[in-house]
C-alpha cells in the first residue's frame, strides 16, 4: 500500500503543469520487492517530504518538530529494470535524486543512471537517516563512475545539494 497522501498530492501537482508527466506508484530502491515506508510529518501535518524507506536518525535531533507518524508497505523497483521494462528513455542529461537517505542504494544498483551528464543529490555529512551513506561515500562512488563534485549548495550546516558532472 502506498502513502496515499504523497501519491495523491503528486498526481494533483503534475496535472497542473503544461508538460507531460507520468506517475508510477513505486519507491525506487536497489531491487523489486516491498519494503516498509516511513511516513514522516511535521507537527502541522503539512510536510510529508521527509518520508523515507530509511528511519530517522540525527534528523530527529536537528528537526524535533518532524516525526515518524506511521508506516505503510510500498512496492519497490530497481530503476534500471523499470526503465527497461517500461521502454522509457535511458539517455538523460540530468538525474536528480532526493530520496531521504536512500540515494546510495539506488546509485549502487544502477548502471543506467550513469548515462547522465549531470547528477544532483541531496547529501549529508552525517547519518540523518539510519544507514544513510554520508557525502564522502557518495563522492567516492560517483568518482569511481567518472564524476566529480562541481558544486555544493548548503541548506544546513550538515546537509545540502551536491551537483556532479561527468568528467
Amino acid at each position: 500500500d502506498l502513502n496515499p497522501n504523497l501519491l495523491g498530492r503528486l498526481k494533483t501537482n503534475v496535472t497542473k503543469e503544461s508538460f507531460e508527466s507520468l506517475v508510477f506508484p513505486y519507491a525506487v530502491s536497489s531491487k523489486k520487492g516491498s519494503l516498509e515506508f516511513n511516513i514522516i510529518e511535521d507537527d502541522a501535518k503539512t510536510n510529508p517530504g521527509c518520508s523515507s524507506l530509511q528511519n530517522l536518525k540525527i534528523h530527529s535531533d536537528l528537526y524535533s518538530h518532524i516525526k515518524k507518524v506511521n508506516t505503510c508497505m510500498v512496492e519497490t523497483i530497481n530503476i534500471d529494470e523499470f526503465l527497461s521494462e517500461q521502454g522509457l528513455e535511458t539517455n538523460f542529461d540530468l538525474v536528480s535524486l532526493d530520496t531521504q537517505g536512500h540515494d546510495f542504494e539506488i546509485l549502487n544498483s544502477s548502471q543506467i543512471i550513469f548515462n547522465s551528464k549531470i547528477i544532483v543529490i541531496e547529501t549529508a555529512k552525517v547519518e540523518l537517516y539510519e544507514g544513510q551513506k554520508i557525502d564522502t561515500e557518495i563522492d567516492a562512488l560517483l568518482e569511481s563512475k567518472g564524476y566529480y563534485k562541481h558544486y555544493y549548495h548548503k541548506f544546513h550546516p550538515v546537509w545540502g545539494d551536491s551537483l556532479y558532472l561527468k568528467k
